[in-house]
């Protein structure tokens, strides 16, 4: 349990801390991943089937993890050189939430197999929801751009 626990934790801390260094630049660009589809359009399918609004403001905002990190949990400009510096970070946080999922499968090394289900389970849980928030904000985010 405790390497579970200390597994997590590297694998959370070590992706964030990546993204984190990766160029704004890098953002400014759409790729397949963080490109916003039609059906997300003005962010209307994360308000009626996932029903965003009710939970959103529950998801912490790991923004401020770092020193020089960018907070999401509010808009607090309308400025907008502000606006797209909030949308890129929505696309570098997607980005990281997206990575913490990719190494579940070492956790299938030590626990038994019903362990690593549950770690699925967990990563799952844990990082879709912050990944359809970041989508949502950014498909809001490119309206007012």
């Amino acid at each position: 349990m405790i390497l579970n626990i200390f597994g997590w934790l590297l694998i959370h801390v070590s992706m964030s801390y990546f993204c984190f260094k990766i160029p704004i630049s890098f953002f400014e660009k759409d790729y397949w991943w963080s490109k916003i589809r039609s059906l997300e359009y003005r962010g209307r399918v994360y308000k009626r089937v996932f029903k965003i609004n009710k939970w959103k403001g529950n998801v912490p905002d790991g923004g401020g993890l770092f020193k020089e990190g960018f907070a999401k949990k509010n808009l607090r400009s309308s400025d907008s050189k502000y606006l797209k510096t909030f949308l890129y970070e929505t696309k570098r946080a997607e980005l990281t939430h997206w990575l913490i999922i990719i190494p579940v499968p070492i956790f299938f090394l030590w626990n038994m197999w019903w362990v690593g289900i549950i770690m699925i389970a967990y990563a799952i849980i844990v990082n879709i929801p912050c990944i359809l928030l970041q989508r949502y904000n950014r498909a809001r985010l490119s309206l007012l751009i």
